[in-house]
Order: C-alpha cells, then structure tokens, then sequence
C-alpha cells in the first residue's frame, strides 16, 4: 500500500481519525487499484486501521513498513512461503497474523503458502500489504491463474476481506464425513430458519464439523433426492435441510453450485474458470436466518483454533446482535471493526438464495 502524507502538525503521542482528517490531507492507495485514493475523514479511518496494527504511533508503522524485509521465498504467484515453523516464526508480521487467526503456528504442513489460504483479513495485512499481489475486483486472465488476489467474491462476504483465487474448472472435489472445513455464513436470509447456508473459506479460522454428509452438483439435485422439488421454490431450502436431517444427514455438500445473485459480475457461465466459484455447505442442525448460525451464538459445530493441533481448538464464541456475518471472538480478525461498518448486502434481507 502506498502513503502519501502532507506533514501532520499535531504533537500528540495518539491521533484519532478525527485528529488525522482535520490536520492531514492523507491518501492511501493499493497497487493494482490505479487512481482509487480516499482522502479526508474517509482516508484517515482507512489510516487508523493500519496504526491499530502496530504500536507506537505513525512515524513507528512507517518506519516498520519502510524497514522491514519480505519473505525470502514467494509462491502462487506472489504470495509469501514459509519452509518451517522456525521461518515463519522469525517473521514477526506474518506470525502475528497467523497466531491471530488460528491462535498458534501450525506445526506441520510445511512449506506453507499463505496464498493457498483462500481467505485473508485485511485488517491484519497493514504491516505487509505490500509484499501481497496487486488486487482487482474478479480474477484476471479469463480465471485460469491460481493465487490472483481479488476483492469480489460473493455478496455473502463480510467487509475487509480480500481472496486468492483458486480456479475449479471442474467443480469442488467434495469433503469427507466429519471433516471440520473453514466457512463463511451471513445471517438474515429469509429461507433459513431451518438448516445454515456457508461458503467455504479457507483461512478464516472459524470451522463447521461436516458430521455425516452427502453431496451433489446444484441444487436442483438435491431438491430431487429429498423430494421436495415440487414445492414452491422460496419453501424448497428449508423442506430440503428438515428431510435430510430427517434421513441422518448433518449437512449437504454442492460441489458445482453456480448463482449469479451470490457471485455478481465475476461469474462467467461461458468460461469454466469463472462457473464455479466455491464449494457450499449446509448444515442441517444450524439456524441460518442467525449471524452465529443459533440463537445462542455457541454451536458446539462451529469451533476455532488449528485442527491439526486438537489441544489449540476451542469454542465460537459469536455475538448475533454485533454483525449481519459469523464471526468468533477467539479470532480478533473476524470480530466487526467501528471503521469497517457492516453494511446489509444489496440482496435484501428478505430474498432467498437459489
């Protein structure tokens, strides 16, 4: 991220945004976004995000910005690799996000790509925004490169997330019984009050224990499977998520589920790269007209921590009346943020996904 600074005169030790945009004219921008500069009170709330990344004011994070050394090795296009825990521990910015993601470094799966991480929390990339890729709003080159980084996924994103992309020309190869996989969940869709609808989203840090499940291409095959296709069409999901839990299934797995009222003008029908953007899943226990996905916000189905490392994992601990989206408070990154406003998804909060 570049950061152009007209001298800011003010001799306090902490500026709030309101300080930076009475006494800054400040404009960030991010590579691959030419000519998007915020500026003003706008920019200044963008500013902060940054300084809550790291302590000791603004001549601090700039200095750590300006010293700092990216990753010796790069994948994916870019994005940083780490070949051992020791690697990555030694690189103070990248282990801070990690730990804040996940609550520990893992201790296998080495090298780690952090581009094979589908899903990022910006707030936690200020200290290394510009070691990443440059970002665009869809995937670039007709979808057929592995790691872009990219901004608009699905209208079910919450704010202040940024993707890697991972093109599945074919569909997504579906999940093993009882596999905890990360997701993605907004709440506030008409037709959940039985079952809860997610995306799969690898580096969120927030897991769905799958239990005993079952999987098909589209929708469509699953209303046929469990009889209910001939029910109007905004009583279908419901009547779906009830007769598959109703046959001992915990959730539904759609390996080639295309919409575009969820992935917006990035999906392209005519080209497989861009048909299929992600791998959905159903709980059909879960309540997803919820944020938390139940009313309590503590699903013993919903967890975090690093799976591989049982004695890290714990409770989501989520709060339905802070955010229009899932979020635990074990991971710092998810909770919704005063400068990131959760703003309701152009859908309505009244209109069904197909």
């Amino acid at each position: 991220m570049g950061i152009e600074i007209q001298p800011i005169t003010s001799t306090k030790a902490t500026l709030t945004a309101s300080d930076i945009a009475a006494e800054a004219d400040l404009r960030l921008f991010e590579p691959g976004r030419r000519g998007t500069l915020l500026k003003g009170a706008a920019c200044a709330a963008a500013f902060v995000v940054l300084l809550s990344a790291m302590a000791g004011g603004p001549h601090s994070l700039l200095a750590a910005l300006s010293s700092r050394r990216a990753p010796e090795r790069t994948c994916l296009g870019g994005w940083p690799e780490f070949r051992s825990m020791s690697e990555l521990e030694a690189d103070a910015a990248w282990a801070d996000y990690v730990r804040s993601v996940y609550g520990v470094l893992p201790q296998d799966g080495y090298p780690l790509c952090i581009g094979e991480l589908w899903y990022l929390y910006e707030r936690g990339l200020a200290p290394v925004i510009d070691e990443l890729p440059e970002t665009s709003d869809c995937p670039r080159d007709g979808g057929s490169v592995t790691g872009q980084r990219y901004q608009n996924h699905s209208t079910l994103t919450p704010p202040g997330v940024t993707w890697s992309w991972h093109p599945a020309p074919d569909g997504f190869e579906p999940l093993r019984a009882n596999a905890w996989v990360e997701v993605l969940h907004k709440g506030g869709i008409s037709d959940e009050h039985v079952g809860a609808w997610f995306l799969s989203a690898k580096g969120s840090g927030i897991w769905f224990n799958l239990g005993v499940t079952v999987f098909f291409g589209d929708h469509a095959d699953a209303w046929d499977f469990f009889g209910v296709a001939a029910l109007p069409r905004d009583a279908r999901n419901e009547a779906l998520c009830a007769n598959a839990s109703a046959a001992g299934y915990d959730s539904v797995q759609f390996v080639r589920h295309t919409c575009p009222m969820m992935f917006g003008d990035c999906l392209d029908t005519n080209n497989t790269n861009l048909t299929y953007f992600n791998l959905e899943v159903v709980s059909t226990r879960l309540v997803g007209i919820h944020p938390c996905a139940s009313a309590d916000g503590a699903s013993p189905l919903l967890r975090t921590g690093w799976p591989r490392a049982p004695e890290t994992s714990g409770p989501c601990t989520c709060d339905n009346n802070a955010s229009e989206h899932l979020h635990c408070a074990e991971v710092p990154y998810s909770l919704p943020h005063p400068l990131e406003p959760d703003i309701p998804m152009s859908l309505g909060d009244d209109l069904p996904l197909v």
